[in-house]
């Protein structure tokens, strides 16, 4: 009994490390997440909305949508569809770049990583040094 104890504390401490690990990263990938999913609904449906209303279907929308294009609704749907879809890939491509920087200052930092980077330079100058005594 003594041990299934043990190990039942042992796994509850270990999951409460890792969530207290993860959770920053959970909270902010949902509210992200939550962010980028809303900001595409929006912008779809103002699109979704611009095209039915102020567009129309086929050979004939198209021809009426020359009389409507400039009415104020079509002109503030249009506006808010692009404008929003602005945001979105704005949004979308900060979030790709912020991960990208968070990733290359965490490799930079790591110990492996400094240690190769000592080899190379060494490696460099060993080569310089050689070029240098050959000519």
């Amino acid at each position: 009994m003594g041990v299934f104890t043990t190990t039942t504390m042992t796994v509850k401490n270990y999951m409460v490390s890792c969530w207290v690990v993860s959770k920053p990263f959970a909270l902010a990938g949902i509210v992200k997440t939550g962010w980028l999913t809303v900001m595409s609904m929006m912008e779809w449906y103002s699109g979704y909305i611009y095209s039915k209303n102020c567009i129309g279907e086929g050979v004939n929308g198209w021809w009426n949508h020359h009389w409507t294009i400039g009415s104020p609704a079509c002109v503030s749907l249009l506006t808010t569809h692009v404008a929003l879809m602005g945001v979105f890939l704005a949004t979308f491509l900060v979030t790709i770049l912020a991960w990208l920087i968070w990733f290359g200052a965490k490799f930079s930092e790591d110990k492996s990583t400094k240690e190769i980077e000592k080899v190379i330079n060494r490696e460099r100058l060993k080569k310089e040094k050689v070029t240098f005594n050959e000519t």
